[in-house]
């Protein structure tokens, strides 16, 4: 068993394939040439609510961490301590890694995020970074399109090295970008690039840029396209830039598969270190889960050639692992290592260049078609994940703004919510269906399907998402401009939002706030609407009220599998009283309670793969059970839903 057993995971974490991007169109270099602009560097300082990290603490800490930065840095980086941020909130509550892997904002701001606690011995200081010229986290890794963003842990017991400490660290990722117009024509690896340096022309860059310092390579399309880390390439630098232009060595591992688009790349420099190597090798064959080989490595400290005295020959252990450190000196690489994977005859299956950013094995992903010949286009993958993300961001804003309905005089923040989340969907939501449009079909019966039904089932409700909250956004706006007096403009904005309610199938939360208006401006309208509501939801039978209130209020907070294994019973039988009374509003919430769970066990099941590791067995078996279970209650509700619609 394996986490692809899961069958409500996304393709992200059902299919794994080995990855190919495009060749794009040449793209123009911009007019004005990003060597003169400077960078805006925002840095998110939060102290935890700690007896132990003060005010004073709090304030010397934002003081030198600023000064310190500024002071480095120069007129290359304009810098900027703040202690709040949107993201703030989800950076404690999901943890920074999370929130980091869902990162697409291209703002043109580098935002740092610097989290201290105190344990009563150590100061424990967590950094990790947003680049909104790219629009990814720095430094990431990325296997096929998974985005796993590297977040630094660091102790200090002195609490007068805090804040250098903390410096040193956003320092050591902050990443340097440099950019080429276009993909070198032509096989032949490596490549030289030319390469343009932001702000190169407004300090000279000696310092943070030399000869052998790795890039990773970032794909970003012409206007607000997501951007994409393209796996296992980098750049090497060959020598230190000049007037905001140097030279680089471009390492890629897969073929290119051409498409249109045009595109832009750019090279954000990683906090590589000399250490040693850790490499987990998988493989999978014939379309079954990646398992860790056995198999033969030629390590080399250059180039994936020559070093015949110095090349490293080895194997990786039976879990697929191999660690240079049993090497002792031999077994340190400075920032880079040229892996090679060797076949049985003694050729070169696979060659990677490995960064070395953490102490965390780099895995390396195998398939049966040796790497020089394989294209395949990973857009499936990339795009399955963004809807998710999609999905899951309207979803979050609707339950957002109706809970900052509840408090008053938040009808700015309200609009100011919303329209970001229509101005996301907007832009992203015409690309992902053109995306989808392309996919080839998936045959049936078939994980791909299913996965393809779920993503259908999301898109259409991302659309219905967006069109509802175009209307509300423009009514809301619209009484903003023609009513003047604020208790009338409190009461329309608090219809519209029961409607929202409504929408929502919060049928008891509408009533409630429309019953708590003021009623010299209700509506005969208004008065019609609330009888209806009364009608649908009102009812005097306990047993199904009970069941009801477990479908609104329990089953879609449910964390995880363990949790939603231990309510899937109760689930089912509020299904049955749904039933039993002719409901049809209780299982359509349901239905919307599934779809909120189904992104979490995708989650869940990424992590998981019992062939290498034993201690994942029982949560992928469990993840399956839950996986179909789901399965026969979706089929069970839709099939009654089916069936009470008008003939």
């Amino acid at each position: 068993m394996s986490r692809t057993s899961f069958p409500f995971a996304l393709a992200s974490a059902l299919c794994l394939a080995a990855w190919a991007s495009f060749v794009p169109a040449q793209a123009p270099r911009p007019e004005e040439s990003e060597t003169k602009k400077p960078y805006e560097l925002q840095v998110v300082l939060h102290l935890a609510d700690n007896p132990g990290l003060t005010d004073v603490f709090y304030d010397r800490i934002e003081r030198e961490l600023s000064d310190s930065l500024q002071a480095d840095f120069g007129d290359l980086v304009h810098v900027e301590v703040v202690r709040k941020h949107p993201l703030l909130k989800d950076v404690l509550d999901k943890g920074l890694a999370n929130v980091l892997k869902t990162w697409t904002d291209r703002n043109g701001i580098k935002t740092h995020f610097v989290l201290i606690d105190f344990n009563g011995v150590d100061y424990d200081i967590q950094t990790g970074q947003c680049d909104g010229v790219t629009g990814q986290p720095n430094p990431v890794l990325v296997v096929e399109t998974e985005r796993n963003p590297v977040v630094r842990h660091e102790q200090k017991r002195d609490r007068e090295f805090v804040a250098k400490a903390a410096a040193l660290m956003v320092e050591r990722d902050f990443g340097l970008i440099a950019s080429f117009p276009s993909w070198p024509p032509g096989k032949t690896r490596p490549q030289t690039v030319q390469l343009e340096f932001k702000g190169g022309n407004l300090a000279p860059l000696d310092r943070w840029v030399k000869k052998g310092d790795v890039f990773a390579v970032v794909q970003v399309p012409n206007g607000n396209g997501a951007s994409k880390t393209i796996p296992d390439a980098l750049v090497l630098m060959q020598d230190a830039p000049k007037d905001g232009v140097g030279t680089g060595q471009l390492f890629w591992r897969y073929e290119l598969l051409p498409t249109g688009g045009t595109v832009s790349y750019r090279c954000v420099k990683l906090g590589t270190v000399a250490g040693p190597l850790r490499v987990r090798v998988v493989k999978q064959e014939n379309n079954k889960p990646f398992a860790p080989v056995d198999t033969q490595l030629q390590i080399r400290r250059t180039g994936f050639t020559g070093e015949k005295q110095t090349a490293v020959n080895d194997n990786t252990s039976g879990a697929g692992l191999f660690d240079s450190t049993k090497l002792k000196g031999q077994g340190v690489f400075d920032q880079v290592a040229f892996v090679s994977i060797v076949n049985a005859k003694g050729d070169s299956s696979a060659d990677v260049v490995v960064p070395l950013l953490t102490e965390q094995p780099y895995l390396i992903k195998l398939t049966n078609k040796p790497d020089a010949v394989q294209a395949v286009d990973f857009d499936k993958l990339d795009l399955t994940q963004s809807v998710r993300d999609l999905f899951t961001a309207m979803e979050s804003v609707i339950t957002d703004m109706q809970q900052l309905a509840a408090k008053e005089g938040t009808r700015a923040e309200i609009i100011k919510k919303g329209q970001a989340a229509l101005n996301q969907a907007q832009s992203d939501y015409p690309d992902l269906v053109a995306r989808r449009g392309k996919l080839p079909a998936a045959a049936a019966n078939t994980v791909d399907a299913r996965d393809q039904k779920q993503m259908d089932l999301w898109l259409k409700r991302i659309g219905e998402r967006t069109a509802e909250l175009t209307k509300f956004l423009a009514t809301q706006e619209k009484i903003a401009k023609e009513e003047n007096d604020p208790a009338r403009l409190d009461w329309k904005a608090k219809v519209e939002q029961g409607k929202l309610m409504e929408k929502e199938l919060e049928l008891g939360k509408a009533i409630a706030l429309y019953e708590a208006l003021p009623k010299n401006f209700e509506t005969p309208e208004l008065k019609a609407r609330i009888a209806q509501l009364h009608k649908l939801w009102d009812t005097d039978d306990e047993e199904f009220r009970k069941a009801r209130s477990f479908i609104y209020d329990t089953f879609p907070k449910l964390k995880d599998s363990t949790a939603i294994q231990a309510k899937l019973p109760e689930a089912s039988k509020a299904f049955e009283e749904c039933k039993r009374v002719n409901d049809t509003i209780a299982p359509q919430k349901l239905l919307t309670g599934i779809g909120l769970l189904l992104p979490r066990l995708a989650t869940e099941g990424e992590g998981l793969n019992p062939r290498l590791r034993a201690d994942d067995d029982i949560p992928a078996k469990r993840l399956q059970e839950v996986g179909a279970g789901i399965d026969k209650l979706l089929t069970d509700i839709k099939e009654y839903l089916d069936q009470q619609k008008p003939k």
